[in-house]
């Protein structure tokens, strides 16, 4: 018997994927979700409810010696205009595709699926998660089986929620032991590698985990109450604030450092690319926290911290819906605003120029070397501004619409 012809087996796929994404929206079932899922689309694009972003200046860091992530020391403030009141972003400014995406999808006089194939796939990725209610027992005891929480988390939450369901996690942070899937019902897709970037005479190191082919960092914290570091609420900027290294935890200062140096590793890697804008997470058995740096632009943007889950070990829709498109921001993210590039980080006028053409041209991967005792104390004045950011949506390209039953 004949082969079915590419052709037909495509025909088949997308008349498979237009009868899930159909089915979705009329089921009655998922009506309590869908409902969900409008709301924080709404409040993304307007940046409410803690769906925003600050932007973040560094005073000073010890960036310009050599030292791993793990012992990074960054003092950063908030930027603030001229009235003294911090400067918010919506989440949305910067992931216009994605929001784009699933306002259409959601849209209830006429939804629409889009026709571009990755974020078709995204947006079934995000849906099939979601669908079936998923859960993640992410509490551990012990530094020896921390790694076992990074497979769960990995296996549970992350994996589902991108198109190559690969990750890697760091050979060191699994203390060279053989990693076991997490469960029967998922294989395990990992691969214990080496994870170390950065610079030989600068910050680098290992992260827990790297997503495979999206190649974004991510490390496994402890919890407010499991920390030696942690500082009170009033201290930790009502979670935005950070104006001392002493009030902005160990954890914190460490993503912060793997984000900025990713971005150079990434812009290094792909000189040609438009998006040098990337996302650094870490996640605790409570918490999800994440930054956004642009080693082009020079812009840091910080988010609040997000719940992970519910009662039960159940993610919050909210919080999957923004690692969703963290996650994916190569498929969503969008060229930068122009409006908000005047915010700067300070980080380049921070390191002077000779260092900053060494976090520019030198930056590696793996990356090992041996640290010295050598401290930084520059330090940068601050200056102010505003900003005027949800000005751009892109001319809708809607896609194919979803008729009725």
């Amino acid at each position: 018997m004949a082969e079915p012809s590419k052709k037909c087996k495509k025909l088949k796929t997308d008349v498979d994927e237009l009868y899930f994404f159909k089915e979705f929206l009329w089921n009655s079932r998922n009506r309590e979700l869908i409902q969900t899922l409008r709301n924080v689309i709404s409040v993304a694009r307007f940046g409410e409810s803690g769906l925003h972003l600050t932007f973040l200046r560094i005073n000073r860091s010890n960036a310009s010696i050599e030292e791993r992530f793990s012992k990074a020391r960054v003092d950063v403030d908030v930027i603030k205009d001229e009235d003294d009141e911090i400067i918010y972003v919506p989440l949305a400014a910067f992931f216009l595709r994605g929001i784009e995406v699933l306002k259409n999808y959601f849209d209830e006089n006429q939804p629409f699926i889009t026709d571009d194939l990755r974020k078709r796939s995204a947006l079934m990725n995000l849906l099939k998660f979601l669908k079936k209610e998923p859960t993640c027992h992410t509490e551990s005891s012990g530094k020896e089986i921390e790694w076992k929480r990074a497979v769960c988390f990995a296996q549970h939450v992350l994996m589902p929620l991108v198109p190559q369901k690969r990750y890697c996690i760091d050979y060191h942070y699994c203390c060279g032991k053989c990693v076991e899937s997490c469960c029967k019902e998922h294989q395990m897709d990992g691969e214990i590698i080496d994870t170390s970037y950065g610079c030989t005479k600068g910050w680098h190191g290992d992260v827990d985990l790297m997503i495979r082919d999206k190649g974004v960092p991510l490390s496994l914290l402890k919890a407010e109450s499991e920390r030696s570091d942690k500082v009170s609420d009033d201290d930790i900027e009502s979670d935005v604030e950070m104006k001392t290294s002493e009030k902005c935890s160990n954890d914190k200062q460490q993503v912060i450092a793997q984000t900025i140096v990713f971005s150079f590793l990434q812009h290094k890697l792909n000189a040609k690319g438009v998006n040098c804008f990337v996302p650094g997470l870490g996640v605790s058995s409570e918490k999800l926290i994440f930054y956004m740096y642009d080693c082009v632009e020079d812009v840091l943007l910080c988010g609040l911290p997000l719940d992970l889950f519910k009662s039960a070990g159940k993610i919050r829709i909210r919080t999957a819906v923004v690692l969703w498109l963290l996650l994916n921001y190569d498929i969503f993210g969008n060229a930068f605003p122009p409006n908000v590039k005047k915010h700067k980080a300070n980080f380049h006028d921070h390191l002077g120029k000779n260092i900053l053409d060494m976090y520019m041209n030198e930056v590696q991967q793996p990356c090992h070397v041996n640290l010295s005792d050598k401290k930084d104390e520059s330090e940068v004045p601050p200056d102010k501004g505003m900003i005027d950011v949800f000005t751009l949506l892109p001319e809708s390209d809607k896609g194919t619409p979803i008729p009725h039953v």
